[in-house]
């Protein structure tokens, strides 16, 4: 019981060092239990708050975390059919085929997609960037850490927007067949490696965040 709590411990203060709040003295809960819970605009006003004392990086960090929810939802919402994004690999032959199903409002949309697609990889990217950098730099003091996971997110979304240029290439010149077509399936698969190797450097440097906290708690 004694080790959840202290792992209860740990998460609350790795969420006070993100958002740049102090737990237990943050405006939204209030240290009296038995305290009424304010109106809706006393609760906007204890947000606000909250944001204003946050340090700029831990701002940006929240802006990109809302903005990649935000756009990925787009995304998937305007893309309701079968795209060549989320496939692993596709050959020119694949490639063809699925955008040969689609009818021409379904094309138009997929155009419409790849737009915000360019945007939803900054944000992407930059959200990642910034997490890696909060665990592996700030907690960790690993800058080669910090640099393998923010380089593969910056390759991520460099591949991110080479593969929608050719994608749109390829869609405004059909029904005729590219050769470009050939090299968008490697230019897909690099984009998924990079992000899986950005995601997992995350992962491992929060993990070691989490467990040197969890050292740092059970000696004292």
């Amino acid at each position: 019981m004694a080790g959840g709590n202290r792992l209860h411990t740990v998460i609350l203060e790795i969420y006070g060092d993100i958002t740049g709040a102090s737990w237990g003295k943050h405006p939204l809960w209030p240290q009296k239990a038995a305290a009424a819970t304010p109106p809706a605009w006393l609760a906007l006003g204890g947000v606000t708050r909250y944001i204003a004392g946050m340090t700029r990086i831990r701002r940006a960090h929240m802006g990109l975390a809302v903005a990649t929810a935000a756009l990925y939802l787009l995304v998937s919402n305007l893309a309701d059919f079968p795209i060549l994004d989320t496939e692993w690999y596709a050959d020119a032959t694949r490639v063809y085929l699925i955008l040969g199903e689609l009818s021409s409002t379904q094309l138009q949309l997929y155009r419409t997609m790849l737009a915000v697609d360019f945007i939803y990889a900054l944000a992407y990217a930059g959200f990642l960037v910034l997490s890696v950098r909060y665990f592996a730099l700030e907690k960790l003091n690993r800058p080669r850490l910090y640099q393998a996971g923010a380089i593969a997110a910056v390759l991520a979304a460099f591949f991110d927007y080479i593969e929608n240029v050719f994608v749109l290439v390829i869609i405004n010149n059909l029904p005729d067949r590219l050769a470009v077509a050939d090299l968008l399936g490697m230019v897909t698969s690099m984009k998924w490696v990079a992000v899986g190797l950005s995601c997992a450097v995350l992962l491992l440097a929060a993990l070691l965040a989490g467990t040197a906290r969890l050292k740092q708690q059970r000696a004292g």
